[in-house]
């Protein structure tokens, strides 16, 4: 939690709005995040999620069922992982798109600036601007580190009104 907590707030000062998303018990484990000012969106219907997904440009998190529907929806998504192996669940036709730890430590270990870099190429490659507004919404991540799922969404200033 600490680690997402801290790329949150590093992302919020670059200019990017930050939401905190996950499934429905993830909520209690993300009060920390809500005392941190960050808003959440744990626990919305898979409808409401996949209608935030919509409105994203990058999806960021873990191996779970939210980033690959945001794959199979078309989204840039930066997935954290322990591996890679063969069968590995790994965004369809973008390995690329995945962050390792440097050692054989497990996602824990996976270092904060690989993620910023990996978010940083995502969006310039979905050619968001961060930091320009877009009437009232400036590029909006949400990210969650709860214990069900680990998921974050950026969505797209020029889709939300």
């Amino acid at each position: 939690l600490e680690k997402y907590l801290e790329l949150g707030h590093i992302m919020g000062e670059r200019g990017v709005q930050v939401i905190f998303g996950g499934g429905p018990r993830d909520r209690g484990a993300l009060e920390q995040v809500l005392n941190a000012g960050f808003p959440v969106s744990a626990g919305l219907s898979l409808l409401a999620t996949a209608g935030l997904i919509s409105l994203s440009t990058v999806i960021i998190g873990g191996d779970t069922g939210l980033l690959h529907l945001a794959t199979a929806m078309g989204k840039r998504v930066v997935m954290l992982m322990e591996s890679i192996r063969p069968g590995s669940a790994t965004p369809l036709g973008h390995e690329d798109w995945v962050v390792l730890p440097r050692t054989r430590s497990g996602t824990a270990a996976i270092q904060i600036s690989d993620v910023l870099e990996a978010c940083d190429i995502a969006l310039h490659e979905t050619g968001a601007a961060v930091g320009q507004s877009q009437g009232d919404l400036t590029n909006v991540s949400a990210i969650n580190p709860g214990v069900a799922s680990r998921t974050g969404i950026v969505p797209d200033p020029q889709v939300a009104t």
